[in-house]
């Protein structure tokens, strides 16, 4: 009678601690979007009665090129972790009280991503403002990894366990972005102008850890066949 007790109890604890995603799949949508909207008030245009001709015009167009790079750069980012959350969801049939925390304070520094945009915009040959944007997205980095990481330590919250090994997989992609960071960090540190440009390379890192992953799977088939023919 009393294992019967300790076994309701233990299930009670169990659906306190688990809860439902989809409150939480549309916070994360929402404040996404909205970072995303933002973004686009980073880009500062002077005002049209200062110019006289069609050459300042150029001009101007020119000097606010990087900037739109900038723009494009950080929307994309921003689009490519909500990427990421998203697959995370598709993973996980439920969350705990950890990945609702983690998940808020990512959000808290998904929001401020326009806000230090907006400072590279304003200032762009200061390189502190460019340290204060990659410490932003360094820390979206390492929260959006320990996130896949408690994922592959408690698969109880998975769909289904079989999804594991694609969830390792993303989880490695996921170090990409905080090892960029860290590389712009120090760009910026020792003086190299548009240090952001660093995230241009993410598609290539994606690539070669796909690669290498095909590669792995390849092995793995040719053992397999070869120890049938054994």
């Amino acid at each position: 009678m009393e294992d019967g007790i300790d076994v309701k109890n233990t299930n009670r604890r169990n659906r306190i601690k688990v809860f439902n995603k989809n409150r939480v799949e549309n916070l994360t949508d929402a404040i996404f979007a909205f970072s995303m909207t933002l973004l686009v008030t980073t880009l500062a245009i002077p005002d049209a009665t200062t110019f006289t001709s069609a050459l300042q015009i150029d001009s101007v167009i020119l000097q606010i090129l990087p900037d739109i790079m900038n723009y494009f750069i950080a929307f994309v980012l921003i689009a490519t972790f909500w990427y990421i959350h998203h697959l995370r969801f598709h993973y996980l049939r439920s969350i705990d009280s950890f990945l609702i925390i983690v998940n808020v304070i990512l959000l808290s520094f998904v929001a401020l991503m326009p806000f230090t945009a907006h400072l590279v915009a304003s200032f762009p040959l200061s390189f502190s403002t460019q340290i204060i944007f990659e410490l932003n997205l360094l820390v979206i980095g390492i929260l959006t990894a320990l996130q896949w990481e408690y994922m592959v330590c408690k698969p109880l919250h998975l769909t289904d366990p079989e999804d594991l090994p694609d969830i390792i997989a993303n989880r490695t992609k996921t170090l990409v972005f905080p090892f960029l960071s860290v590389i712009g960090i120090g760009l910026a540190m020792i003086h190299v102008p548009r240090s952001a440009f660093v995230y241009l390379f993410v598609p290539l890192f994606i690539w070669i850890i796909d690669l290498r992953r095909k590669k792995e799977a390849d092995k793995k088939i040719d053992r397999t066949n070869f120890m049938q023919r054994i």
